[in-house]
């Protein structure tokens, strides 16, 4: 059975000082002809200090970074968290959850794996796994024995599913969202991923990377 992004509930996760991002996806969204709901992120350098001190405490993170990077993380999460709070208190029965900088290479799904806990449409797979499958843009591949990083765009179907994995990501300690979902996800149900988009590069990460459009980490700057 064939699906498109048309059959799912679509999100994009922006910033306010964000406009050329949100321009530049709301043009996709038009070419495609794409209803898509605007998450107003939430921004991790203008919380209260109060706030900072205390997101900044709890997160976990492996290795040194500056305060302005570590805010990234944390109002990425946090942005996430908001998209999936939308679909549990409307009872949506699916989420399709875009970030502000991904180039829509397709959107249309075959064979849409079952039991799922996210179905990614792109993203990496971690550079430390022992054996690297290719991310392709037809078949869905399983992710196994390693990490797959990255929340550029992702599915998550059924409404008790959505609720789980909300519950799931917003319990431990926070970290970047990508990992919070291997930590907590891929560990306990079947996740799946395929090439259906891709990060833009020219857009440099209101996330990770603050101020550098370098692909260092991961191979990306995911």
């Amino acid at each position: 059975e064939m699906k498109t992004f048309h059959d799912f509930n679509c999100f994009y996760i922006n910033l306010e000082r964000r406009p050329e991002k949100r321009k530049f996806m709301e043009e996709q969204f038009n070419r495609l002809k794409l209803k898509v709901e605007r998450v107003e992120g939430i921004d991790g350098q203008t919380l209260p200090d109060l706030e900072k001190d205390r997101l900044i405490n709890e997160l976990v993170v492996r290795w040194n970074t500056k305060q302005e990077r570590q805010l990234g993380r944390i109002g990425c999460c946090l942005s996430h968290f908001k998209a999936l709070k939308i679909a549990v208190d409307r009872c949506l029965d699916n989420i399709l959850i875009f970030e502000d900088d991904v180039n829509i290479m397709g959107h249309t799904l075959t064979n849409l794996p079952q039991d799922s806990g996210i179905l990614y449409l792109g993203g990496t797979v971690d550079s430390k796994a022992k054996i690297k499958p290719i991310v392709n843009q037809d078949d869905w591949t399983e992710i196994k024995n390693y990490r797959f990083l990255g929340a550029i765009a992702y599915i998550i179907i059924g409404k008790e599913n959505i609720k789980w994995v909300y519950d799931r990501v917003t319990s431990p300690r926070m970290r970047a969202i990508d990992i919070l979902y291997t930590r907590e996800i891929q560990k306990y149900k079947p996740c799946y991923f395929i090439k259906k988009t891709t990060p833009n590069f020219t857009f440099d990460s209101d996330c990770t990377f603050i101020g550098s459009t370098k692909p260092t980490l991961y191979g990306g700057r995911y």
